[in-house]
C-alpha cells in the first residue's frame, strides 16, 4: 500500500494534468486556436505573436516540454506537450512564421539536460 503522502502528491499531479489536457490546440491560416472543454475559444493570430520560447517543466518524476507564446498586448500563453494538438502546433509554427526554428532544431536544446528548464528562443518578431 502506498504511503498517504505519495497518494496525495499523485492526486495533485493528476488534477494539474487533467486541467491542462482540457485545452485543445489547433491551427489554421488565422492563428492558433485554443478551445476549452466548456466550449470557449481563444485565438492567437499569427501576426500578433511577438515571441515564442520553448522550455521544460520539472514535474518531479519527468519533464514536460512547453512553449510560451507572447501575444502583442495580451500577455503570454503556456502550451504544453500533454495538450491535444501540441504536435501539430510544433509543425505549423515554422510554416506560419518562416523565421521560427523548426522543432527538430530546438527539441534537443530543450530536452537535455533533464530537469533543467533550458529556455530556448524559437521565434522573435523583428
Amino acid at each position: 500500500m502506498r504511503h498517504w503522502l505519495t497518494r496525495k502528491f499523485l492526486a495533485y499531479v493528476d488534477r494539474k494534468r487533467g486541467a491542462r489536457s482540457q485545452i485543445r490546440i489547433s491551427t489554421d491560416e488565422s492563428g492558433i486556436n485554443l478551445k476549452l472543454s466548456g466550449g470557449q475559444l481563444s485565438v492567437i493570430p499569427w501576426e500578433r505573436i511577438k515571441r515564442i520560447v520553448a522550455c521544460k517543466r520539472d514535474l518531479y518524476s519527468h519533464d514536460m516540454i512547453c512553449v510560451l507564446i507572447e501575444e502583442d498586448g495580451k500577455g503570454v500563453f503556456e502550451l504544453c506537450e500533454d495538450m491535444p494538438g501540441f504536435a501539430e502546433l510544433t509543425e505549423k509554427i515554422p510554416v506560419r512564421l518562416p523565421s521560427a526554428k523548426p522543432y527538430a532544431d530546438w527539441f534537443m536544446e530543450v530536452a537535455f539536460p533533464a530537469f533543467n528548464p533550458s529556455p530556448t528562443r524559437i521565434f522573435t518578431r523583428e
